[in-house]
């Protein structure tokens, strides 16, 4: 039984890389086509990548205060972070294109670095903090011009699933941008797949969209409190799903 458990995690595997990469064309063509990153994004999350890989992967995602996302504000979105999964379950529920802040290693991945570029995520050097915050100041700039942007807060995977302190990058452009802020709760990712494990293991994932944190209360806290205030939060909104 551990053999064919084995098989099957490889073979389960090597289909979301080559479906990823496979996606990631796709989306590279679709920009010469519609030449909208936000769309593109939207589409080829949505609707390509992420209801396949939820079916191989035998992954049902749940979402709950969807009523919460504007489509029409952009805002930074702070989530807790745990598993490569919670990507997974972000795209499969959201109803607008959402835009990563990722380590500026994933630019590097043949294809999937060149998807991203081309439609507009964003890196950072996580080892050099002027070069990272210049970064998230672009990425300000997007958000301005209406572009919603995912940040997990924490920086890198929890390797126990409790939500770690959070930095403090994004609020500082929060808050020069006095850009709105809306917390984001993932439950079940860790257990489906952990911290330096290889090993899928099928089930649910819970997302919840907490209120936003409007611009006018963002002005009062300086960005080291307001960090605790979203992660609180977003630790709240995690207890409400586990209830």
């Amino acid at each position: 039984m551990k053999i064919v458990a084995l098989l099957r995690n490889t073979i389960v595997i090597l289909v979301a890389l080559s479906w990823t990469l496979c996606c990631g064309i796709m989306g590279m063509l679709l920009m010469l086509i519609i030449w909208n990153g936000r769309k593109v994004q939207y589409l080829n999350a949505r609707y390509l990548w992420s209801p396949l890989l939820c079916f191989v992967c035998r992954i049902h995602v749940k979402v709950s205060g969807i009523e919460n996302i504007d489509k029409q504000k952009a805002a930074i979105y702070i989530a807790n972070h745990s598993s490569y999964l919670d990507i997974l379950a972000i795209s499969r529920i959201t109803p607008t294109g959402l835009f990563y802040v990722g380590k500026k290693e994933l630019g590097w991945i043949p294809i999937l670095g060149q998807y991203m570029w081309t439609v507009g995520h964003f890196f950072v050097d996580r080892k050099n903090h002027s070069s990272a915050m210049m970064n998230m100041r672009k990425a300000a700039q997007k958000i301005l011009n209406g572009r919603s942007i995912v940040v997990f807060a924490e920086g890198t995977r929890s390797s126990d699933g409790r939500v770690g302190k959070f930095k403090r990058g994004a609020f500082v452009i929060a808050k020069e941008g006095l850009i709105d802020i809306v917390p984001v709760a993932i439950i079940g990712a860790h257990a489906l797949l952990p911290k330096k494990s290889f090993f899928l293991r099928s089930g649910v994932i819970e997302v919840k969209f907490g209120k936003r944190i409007p611009s006018s209360e963002i002005e009062a806290y300086n960005e080291n409190t307001l960090a605790d205030i979203t992660r609180q939060k977003v630790i709240e909104l995690m207890t409400t799903l586990q209830q």
